[in-house]
């Protein structure tokens, strides 16, 4: 999905609403600017809010502003600067960046007048092309304004819904958790409980017991670490069970950056010096679809201890 077009529009005190630059150039008409002009330079108590509008076959989503000042005609300055999209396509993703886009436009005419100055919001003619073509190809724009504005916006795609954590499931980190947990004063008071407890080993009963948390809550908080891809899911570990490898292994061993890291992960800080990567390989070389990992175990004397 991507945006077939944006604009900046405002109030003309003579003429009234107008498109005043967008790109690609002609790509909202004035007949079909006209025919919903009324939901774009709109009243200014819904000014603040992305307003979203379908006429004839496209997708309209506009931030209008309305910044209000003695200085202006009428007391206000109202504007709105909007993504064109094709009627059926999912704007959720691009409501963050036209929040952010409105916003410093506000803050800029506010502060240096950019969009008063005829001169300064001539610049939007450039700069509304660059932000769609960097958007379109990339799915981020860095746009310098002057030495003091630079805009920049990504595109956060939305995922897909995490799947349901069952009971018998064991949480495995793929991101530093903790590191997270110590970098941000908003996770969830929940979360902070349940993380100390995702070991790779702990599964979600037991992590509930553990955390002294409702098994509901730690499902909850999993399914949003599920979400942003912080963990993934596995089953219990079992000695009685049987693992194999799979084709993969095969790039396993000629990616040095991925062995270190899997060295890394096996290994605990405070424990005895990490494992080669050669007797790492071997052990997983030796995981059959016939034998069980206690086997594989006792055949390279090794010691099980349990989790």
């Amino acid at each position: 999905m991507m945006i077939q077009a944006i604009f900046y529009s405002e109030f003309d005190n003579i003429a009234g609403p107008q498109i005043v630059y967008q790109a690609p150039p002609n790509a909202l008409s004035n007949e079909v600017f006209d025919s919903v002009s009324g939901y774009i330079i709109i009243d200014k108590a819904l000014c603040g809010k992305i307003i979203t509008v379908c006429p004839q076959g496209i997708k309209i989503v506009g931030y209008p502003v309305c910044i209000e000042d003695d200085k202006y005609h009428r007391n206000a300055l109202l504007f709105n600067i909007g993504f064109v999209f094709d009627k059926d396509a999912d704007a959720a993703p691009y409501k963050p960046i036209l929040r952010k886009l409105g916003a410093l436009m506000e803050s800029m005419e506010k502060e240096m007048g950019f969009l008063s100055k005829e001169a300064s919001k001539a610049t939007l003619s450039t700069i509304l092309p660059s932000i769609l073509h960097d958007l379109t190809m990339y799915g981020e724009s860095t746009t310098t304004i002057d030495t003091a504005n630079i805009i920049n916006l990504k595109v956060f795609q939305k995922l897909p819904p995490p799947p349901n954590v069952l009971d018998h499931q064991v949480p495995v980190a793929i991101r530093d958790l903790h590191d997270l947990l110590k970098h941000s004063v908003e996770w969830d008071l929940a979360l902070q409980k349940i993380v100390p407890h995702i070991d790779g080993v702990n599964y979600v009963k037991r992590i509930a017991i553990a955390a002294e948390v409702d098994i509901a809550i730690v499902k909850s908080c999993l399914r949003q670490l599920l979400y942003y891809r912080c963990i993934t899911m596995i089953d219990i570990f079992m000695h009685s069970n049987n693992y194999a490898t799979t084709p993969k292994l095969h790039s396993f061993f000629n990616d040095p950056l991925l062995q270190q890291e899997c060295i890394e992960y096996i290994s605990h800080a405070n424990g005895p010096p990490p494992p080669s990567f050669a007797t790492v390989f071997s052990l997983y070389c030796a995981l059959q679809p016939n034998t069980p990992v206690a086997h594989v175990w006792t055949s390279y004397g090794m010691k099980m201890r349990s989790p």
